[in-house]
């Protein structure tokens, strides 16, 4: 597992992460990282004795990162920290920076009792043992079973992916198809409502209660539910132009009959296609990441129980050590 360094090498190619940041932000884009992540990616330079190392090791950990794709910025950030970490305590112990070698299990363990401080060996523990075995072929990680189990919940949208909707969905080629994707992307990522209820919606049942938007949702599950702030300008301002008409037009229609009208939403080139049931699950992840209590959640989603929300918590933003330990430790 050990032998020269070769870290040596990588000034012959084109390094990831270097030269014009916005030009290098842009191509991580392409590569499919979400642009906020992309732009933080580029300007990347760790603190500290880990500077010195990091024009040796900064292929390994950028292109690390671009091809683990995370979904949010503090989730990066922890890679970011882990595997620069390795890398530098690699090239101490003469190992090559090769992603086979640096994140083979025992390599890993070594580094995390001797090359971390106290207090944030388990954090270093967690993350590389998560990310190992997706940036290794050969390295002798005990790879997870492939879950069976058919999926529930829908996966949610980034935010990129929302942006790109709500765009999308203005434009539409006829005022009918307008309102309806306006609508249904509004009542599904504002409020939680797929295609069970958000046909059935009339202007009448969203009401403005103090400074809180509600929406008067009937069955399955009738219930008010509080609309999520980014989107109660949008589906007030719908609900104005329908008064008692549904807002997504025309008659009644069941949870099918919404995924037929949505066969007709025009998206922007290689930008996502609008789904109720993904909208819904990008309701639910923000209520999750708020931190919203589940049997309030629940309550407003309509659910008998919360045990599918578990497909949803690979999206939740990790946490630093810090924040996770004020949280569980509570009030004083």
């Amino acid at each position: 597992m050990t032998s020269n360094p070769t870290s040596s090498n990588q000034s012959d190619d084109p390094t990831p992460g270097s030269g014009d940041p916005v030009f290098v932000a842009q191509t991580f884009i392409v590569e499919g990282l979400d642009p906020e992540i992309a732009e933080w990616l580029a300007k990347y330079q760790p603190k500290g004795a880990r500077r010195d190392a990091w024009p040796l090791v900064r292929v390994f950990v950028v292109s690390s990162i671009v091809s683990l794709r995370p979904l949010h910025r503090p989730t990066a950030e922890s890679y970011a920290w882990a595997l620069t970490g390795l890398a530098a305590w690699g090239l101490r112990h003469y190992l090559d920076v090769d992603p086979e070698i640096l994140l083979h299990p025992d390599n890993v363990e070594l580094f995390c009792t001797s090359g971390v401080k106290e207090g944030s060996q388990n954090t270093a523990r967690s993350i590389l043992r998560r990310i190992g075995p997706l940036l290794t072929r050969r390295a002798p990680w005990q790879r997870a079973p492939e879950r069976l189990r058919h999926r529930t919940i829908a996966p949610p949208y980034s935010r990129t992916e929302l942006d790109a909707l709500r765009i999308d969905a203005s434009r539409q080629s006829t005022p009918n198809r307008e309102r309806l994707a306006r609508s249904i992307l509004s009542l599904g990522a504002g409020a939680g409502l797929d295609g069970r209820w958000s046909m059935k919606i009339r202007g009448t049942d969203v009401v403005l209660v103090g400074d809180v938007t509600v929406i008067d949702v009937c069955s399955p599950s009738p219930r008010v539910v509080p609309v999520l702030a980014a989107f109660e300008d949008e589906l007030l301002e719908l609900a104005s132009t329908c008064g008692d008409d549904f807002l997504v037009g025309g008659e009644a229609r069941s949870k099918n009959k919404a995924s037929r009208a949505l066969s007709r939403y025009e998206a922007g080139p290689g930008r996502p296609h609008l789904n109720s049931s993904r909208a819904r699950s990008t309701w639910l992840l923000q209520h999750l990441i708020l931190g919203t209590r589940l049997p309030e959640l629940a309550q407003a989603a309509g659910f008998a129980n919360v045990s599918s929300l578990d497909e949803l918590l690979p999206y939740v933003p990790a946490m630093s050590e810090l924040e996770r330990r004020r949280m569980l430790r509570g009030p004083a």
